[in-house]
């Protein structure tokens, strides 16, 4: 499993690191800067996740028959007012 590309773009950013730096180049110093960063951007990502879910802002991609593990289950980003479930495979 990676970091994904948005969140190691903004730890990147956030760690003052250029994304085409070779890692051989890194001071043992950035990849502290670099640690850091990206445990910044993971909780901030989880705290927006966290807000938009009490929010009522996520959708589940479970079929209407899984809504009782609908917590557990995938979640996808929508408009407040979309409810739309995938049919079962």
């Amino acid at each position: 499993a990676g970091l994904g590309n948005i969140y190691a773009d903004e730890a990147l950013w956030d760690a003052c690191l250029h994304p085409c730096r070779l890692s051989n180049s890194v001071t043992p110093l950035e990849v502290t800067r670099l640690h850091r960063a990206i445990r910044k951007v993971l909780e901030e990502a989880y705290v927006a996740w966290e807000r938009r879910l009490a929010a009522g802002h996520l959708i589940s991609i479970a079929s209407p028959a899984d809504e009782a593990e609908i917590r557990t289950g995938s979640w996808f980003f929508a408009a407040p007012a979309l409810h739309v479930h995938a049919a079962n495979p």
